[in-house]
């Protein structure tokens, strides 16, 4: 329905650091790239009024109609809310997902939460809520609305690591090895996997057992062709090594990194640390 939106990271300053001891409500300011809703061609304060239909046309709505939704969620959300208001409700949802698309995650939460409670028990929409809730760091929120989205397929693996991470930030621990267990054991995607495993080992690091987490994240044997999942584990433990006190290590995964996309995260600036 949405695309995911890569690795998450863990910290403001290192990406892989320690979560806060309590629940930060974070403000968004949303992507910097131009918003799909804005018009390229804003009229000038200075520009005659009394336009032609032509010129208009070619300035193009300040507020253009989103796209209509897809099936299957279209006739979910038809059957929910009823004939009157899905034209309202269907587009506000469309608005949410261009934004969340466009990584406006503050402007699609505000809008989604005003019809959310009318698509409380769509599995697509609570996923939705439980991303954006997820961006916010209200992790809580988030956790909610993606149990209830698993409890509607358990072989669906997708949002796993994002629902591993709300448990991790809430210290449910326990939680967390059970939902890590099961995605081991249902061996997903290899890019859900690497989230999954990275979740699971930093739960560890905030657990202070830095030794587990270097072995939840040590595995496999060396790739063929390196993939985006490679450079976010070797990254992990990397950092991992480093904070272990483990410097050469932590460099020879970081050089691994660099050698592969010298702009991943901030591993220019971790080499320069360790002396490169």
């Amino acid at each position: 329905m949405f695309a995911r939106k890569g690795p998450r990271k863990y910290g403001k300053d290192k990406p892989f650091g320690p979560r806060p001891d309590r629940e930060e409500r974070v403000v968004d300011e949303g992507s910097i790239r131009p918003r799909r809703f804005d018009s390229e061609k804003r009229p000038r304060r200075d520009a005659p009024r009394g336009k032609s239909r032509e010129g208009a046309r070619q300035d193009g709505p300040l507020f253009p109609t989103p796209p209509a939704l897809q099936e299957p969620l279209a006739s979910e959300v038809r059957r929910a809310v009823g004939e009157r208001r899905y034209e309202f409700v269907s587009r506000a949802v469309s608005r949410a997902l261009v934004a969340y698309d466009a990584e406006r995650y503050r402007e699609a939460l505000a809008t989604l939460s005003q019809v959310l409670e009318d698509l409380w028990l769509i599995a697509d929409i609570r996923v939705l809520a439980g991303r954006l809730e997820y961006r916010a760091q209200h992790w809580k929120a988030a956790a909610e609305h993606l149990e209830f989205a698993r409890a509607s397929d358990r072989t669906d693996m997708t949002n796993m690591p994002v629902l591993i991470d709300c448990y991790r930030a809430l210290k449910r621990y326990e939680i967390v090895d059970e939902l890590w267990s099961e995605l081991k054991e249902a061996s997903p995607h290899p890019m859900i996997m690497a989230e999954g495993r990275v979740s699971a080992a930093m739960s560890y690091a905030d657990r202070g057992d830095l030794n587990s987490a270097i072995r939840i994240m040590t595995h496999g044997t060396e790739p063929r062709q390196v993939q985006p999942h490679h450079l976010l584990e070797w990254y992990v433990l990397g950092d991992l090594h480093d904070r272990a006190g483990d410097p050469v290590t932590a460099k020879r995964l970081f050089v691994k990194v660099a050698h592969s996309d010298a702009k991943f995260y901030d591993v220019a600036a971790r080499l320069a640390a360790l002396g490169e």
